[in-house]
């Protein structure tokens, strides 16, 4: 009787084990049910988790070994190209449907037609899906577009139904460019500099890749519009302790992200420093026209 009631309430106790098998785990039943004289097992200590980098980390070492770049840019760079692999999709219909971005490629047409006449080489640095590229390419220009994002490139392949421009993902090469010294007569870049880590680096491939007397024209966030001045009040409310993470999860969360990966703010004057550090020859800079400050800088 005392052996048959003992199987009858490990019968019981097994049931009621798995039961509660998912809620528990199984480092919970690892204490005999015969000694437990039927009662429900005690929840034995969870394992203590290993610690070690994280998924992100380890995809940033990784990168960093594949191209020569510290773990603190790789991880950047990684972050930014999430970030536009996953608004790639509707891109261009974003850029098409706003006005104020049909007004900044009319912008840099003036900008590049007012220096040079087709069929110039050109290279537009952080393409995106193509817009520019395709526009200076359909007045005559030879285009190269380039950029960081796959799916961006992707994008900007299906628009391209002529195949007018050369279309290049960039690969594992770092922060050097895939191309030869002297490649181009100018370079356009449409809000791209300030996502750069290794900004100095970047500029100085740029003058490398640019023929003598090339052009460098590019735009980036003008810190005296109010709109500017109100994100850079939001990145600092990102640096608090746990706004970011809730930021993540919220209807802001694609802002956010633009904001901490968008780096490089800074006055005009600074970017004229950048740029002479590098050997180019800046312009004056325009009158303000809005939250976008256009540099146009020539290699000697």
């Amino acid at each position: 009787m005392g052996a048959y009631r003992d199987r009858t309430i490990d019968r019981q106790t097994a049931g009621r084990a798995q039961a509660d098998h998912g809620r528990y785990g199984p480092a919970t039943f690892a204490v005999s049910y015969r000694a437990q004289g039927g009662r429900k097992p005690r929840r034995a200590p969870c394992a203590r988790r290993l610690s070690g980098p994280t998924a992100s980390k380890r995809r940033a070492i990784a990168l960093a070994h594949r191209t020569g770049i510290n773990v603190d840019e790789a991880k950047h760079t990684l972050q930014t190209r999430q970030f536009f692999d996953a608004v790639a999709p509707g891109w261009t219909a974003r850029y098409t449907q706003d006005a104020a971005v049909a007004a900044r490629i009319a912008r840099f047409h003036d900008a590049v037609q007012t220096r040079l006449s087709p069929p110039a080489s050109i290279l537009d640095f952080g393409c995106g899906s193509g817009d520019i590229a395709l526009s200076l390419a359909a007045t005559g220009y030879t285009l190269t577009g380039f950029d960081l994002s796959t799916q961006m490139i992707e994008q900007a392949q299906r628009a391209d139904t002529e195949q007018r421009v050369a279309w290049i993902a960039r690969g594992k090469q770092g922060d050097n460019l895939p191309f030869e010294d002297a490649s181009f007569d100018a370079i356009v870049t449409s809000s791209v500099l300030e996502y750069l880590p290794a900004l100095n680096v970047t500029l100085g491939e740029f003058v490398r890749v640019l023929r003598p007397g090339g052009w460098l024209i590019a735009t980036v966030p003008d810190m005296r519009d109010p709109h500017r001045r109100r994100e850079h009040w939001f990145r600092t409310v990102l640096t608090l302790p746990g706004v970011a993470t809730l930021a993540r999860h919220s209807r802001w969360r694609e802002g956010a992200h633009y904001l901490q990966i968008s780096i490089n703010r800074m006055a005009a004057a600074a970017w004229q420093e950048r740029l002479q550090a590098s050997g180019m020859t800046p312009e004056a800079w325009p009158e303000f026209t809005g939250p976008l400050l256009m540099l146009v800088a020539q290699r000697p």
